[in-house]
């Protein structure tokens, strides 16, 4: 039988090809394997490395390209990332490892899209793959769609890949770092409560706590938590309830009966405060919660977003101190799954920040109708449009604290001297100023400056004009930042200059008193007050 030729030198080719496949050309898969146990161990760098030499001898997988992308995401090079994700989609446009990679890029890096239903719709079509899923559930947690990132935490509690990574993530959803205590299945269910709880209220003057059937007159000794550890910034508060235990048992040990939080701190920070208050023999610290609003001197308080955005602060705010916060993580806020109900210790609810001046008069030129607000809890009859907003505020706080939980705690907003509502005499603005300087002889333009500037005392924002309504049992109260080197007035004022304790004048004791004969009818809190302990010098005092 005669043999082909052709066919012959055919098969004799396809044997040496198949040979040198198996046992002459080099194999990207050692490489490949290598750089996956790299990145399961987080050595991202050597993992890249293992994947260049892959890479050579394969350019074309798919495999490599995605697994490459990863990396570059975790060391924070997107645009490297972009590029291998992309190019492995174009070389497969159906391969899922690459269009979760790009969905997760666009999260992580803040570009792009990033559309809910197509990652869920990815993760259904992969059911099995431990390493989508745990992506997946960071995406989710990146979302803030806490609860399910948390499901699918749990779902991987037992895998031995990913096991110590799924807690870690759900540790610190739940404020549980360290604590080596059991993970929430689930979110807690509320029941509303048939009758309105109060726990504290505002009568008179005065902060009362109940006591049975009675309410007892409360004097608030308190101690501002400005969460910023050495090194850090205040917007990266600590995590651990271990650390806020001991802040918490520092602060008992002054005397001091209550902590004040100027937004919303890590779930931790509740946590501990329940814990510190549930331990035998220790004084409780009760809590006054800072609601943070209106971060740029620039906002235009009545566009409807930053509206919008206010009003869900105070939501996320209340859900939390009420265990019941699903909050997203935002810089400044914190953020995760707030499962633990403090809200019988919550002293009441500080609405907003020390306004500038500047924030004030602007928006009540662009806003000259804002004059009132009517509404169900807070009214203003007669005010300006700040006054008018920031009444919005403390209205609908009281308004979804009592529709949602049925329970009321006492309302007020952040206030300071430069926007009290006195009048100072020896307090200039920059147009006084200007003509003081043109009667003295200075050579200055002939107009007087026309930009709006942060001048002290010539606006105010005064919250007696607010007007509670009978349904707003837990009252409402006012809260100064007040220092007593700032403004100038605090201690060039002649009047309070006239005030005098055993060491002689003291006129922030002035100040303080004159304060206090203007707001007669809620409690004024000093809710911030002391010296710099800095190094550098910013103002000197005369006394």
């Amino acid at each position: 039988m005669k043999v082909n030729r052709i066919w012959l030198a055919v098969g004799i080719i396809f044997i040496c090809s198949a040979f040198y496949e198996a046992r002459l050309k080099p194999q990207s898969r050692p490489a490949y394997e290598r750089a996956l146990v790299l990145y399961r161990q987080n050595n991202y760098e050597r993992s890249l490395a293992e994947l260049e030499t892959a890479y050579s001898i394969e350019p074309n997988s798919t495999a490599i390209l995605v697994l490459m992308g990863w990396n570059d995401l975790k060391l924070g090079r997107h645009a490297e990332a972009r590029e291998n994700f992309g190019r492995a989609a174009r070389l497969d446009p159906d391969l899922v490892e690459a269009k979760l990679g790009l969905a997760y890029l666009d999260i992580e890096s803040g570009q792009g899209e990033v559309r809910l239903g197509e990652i869920r719709s990815l993760l259904e079509q992969e059911p099995g793959n431990l390493d989508f899923q745990l992506a997946a559930a960071s995406m989710f947690r990146q979302l803030g769609q806490n609860q399910e990132a948390a499901r699918m935490f749990y779902s991987l509690l037992d895998s031995n890949l990913y096991g110590d990574l799924a807690r870690q993530n759900l540790e610190q959803m739940y404020g549980m770092e360290n604590l080596n205590e059991p993970i929430p299945t689930q979110f807690p269910e509320f029941n509303r409560p048939a009758t309105l709880q109060l726990h504290f209220r505002t009568q008179d003057r005065y902060w009362q706590q109940r006591n049975g059937t009675e309410w007892k007159n409360f004097y608030i000794r308190g101690v501002n938590l400005g969460p910023g550890l050495p090194g850090r910034y205040a917007s990266d508060p600590p995590v651990l309830v271990e650390d806020y235990l001991l802040w918490f048992d520092k602060i008992s040990s002054l005397g001091a009966n209550t902590v004040r939080a100027f937004s919303i701190l890590p779930p931790a920070f509740y946590r501990a405060l329940k814990r510190h208050n549930e331990t035998p023999n220790t004084p409780p610290l009760y809590l006054l919660q800072g609601v943070w609003l209106a971060d740029s001197p620039n906002t235009t308080l009545f566009q409807p977003s930053v509206i919008s955005a206010s009003r869900q602060v105070i939501t996320n705010t209340i859900d939390a101190i009420h265990g019941q916060g699903d909050l997203p993580v935002r810089p400044g806020y914190g953020g995760g799954l707030y499962v633990v109900d403090v809200s019988e210790y919550v002293l009441g609810i500080l609405i907003g920040r020390e306004f500038e001046p500047n924030l004030v008069i602007t928006n009540n030129s662009a806003n000259p109708g804002q004059s009132s607000y009517n509404g169900r809890f807070v009214s203003l009859g007669h005010g300006n449009a700040v006054e008018s907003w920031l009444a919005r505020m403390v209205d609908y706080a009281a308004e979804y604290e009592t529709l949602k939980y049925n329970q009321q705690s006492p309302v007020g907003i952040v206030n300071w001297p430069a926007l009290d509502p006195l009048m100072h005499s020896t307090e200039a603005s920059l147009a006084e100023e200007y003509r003081f300087r043109q009667r003295l002889g200075e050579t200055l333009p002939p107009s007087s400056p026309s930009e709006i500037v942060d001048d002290n005392d010539v606006v105010s924002v005064d919250d007696t004009l607010f007007q509670k309504s009978s349904e707003l049992a837990s009252g409402l109260f006012a809260a100064y930042t007040v220092f007593p080197y700032f403004p100038d007035f605090v201690y060039r004022e002649p009047s309070y200059l006239m005030v005098q304790d055993e060491e002689g004048p003291n006129p922030y004791l002035g100040y303080l008193r004159a304060l206090r004969q203007y707001y007669q009818t809620m409690p004024l809190l000093a809710g911030g007050y002391g010296i710099s302990t800095s190094m550098g010098i910013a103002r000197f005092h005369p006394y």
